[in-house]
């Protein structure tokens, strides 16, 4: 339990919009499902290099090839790119929030909105080396707390164990 409410304010860097979005993906799809979308890939691949043989590529082989090659592993980089550019082209979407915790619930407010949820309506907590990760139903992210947020103090382990006490669903991830 919390002995006073937990204040934290700040606004997104660039690499906290980063860590956002790769830490919410690998949460909504889980590493079986990567692995799978980079065996079916190879498959489809070494299928066509076999049906066809490498003497007689054309450019539409060639094209089926790179979609394969870039199914299991390209859209992990053009998702950072969107992000990078999303976050360069409107910084005015990245302003300052407040967030409180306390033992009964959890709050966001900004000049924009104000948003308060009790804990029951948190679905999971993620926890990472680089901060947590809020998530509500439907596998949307709520807010991100950078690491920063909580060096040199201990908030971050008592709102982990106000969540857990909530029976929110805490992941660990590297």
């Amino acid at each position: 339990m919390l002995s006073e409410p937990v204040s934290f304010t700040g606004t997104l860097s660039l690499k906290d919009a980063l860590d956002l979005n790769h830490y919410h993906f690998r949460y909504v799809v889980d590493w079986p499902v990567r692995i799978l979308m980079a065996a079916t890939s190879f498959c489809i691949a070494a299928l066509l290099i076999v049906a066809v043989g490498p003497s007689h590529f054309t450019p539409f082989i060639i094209l089926v090839l790179g979609l394969c090659a870039y199914f299991p592993f390209g859209w992990i980089l053009h998702r950072r790119l969107g992000v990078w550019w999303y976050y360069r082209r409107h910084p005015d979407q990245y302003i300052e929030h407040t967030v409180t915790v306390t033992n009964d619930s959890v709050s966001t407010s900004s000049a924009r909105a104000d948003m308060r949820l009790n804990w029951d309506g948190i679905k999971a907590v993620i926890s990472t080396s680089r901060g947590l990760l809020f998530i509500v139903p439907r596998h949307s992210a709520w807010f991100w707390l950078p690491q920063r947020e909580f060096d040199g103090n201990t908030k971050k382990e008592q709102i982990l164990k106000v969540a857990g006490e909530h029976n929110v669903r805490i992941e660990r991830m590297a």
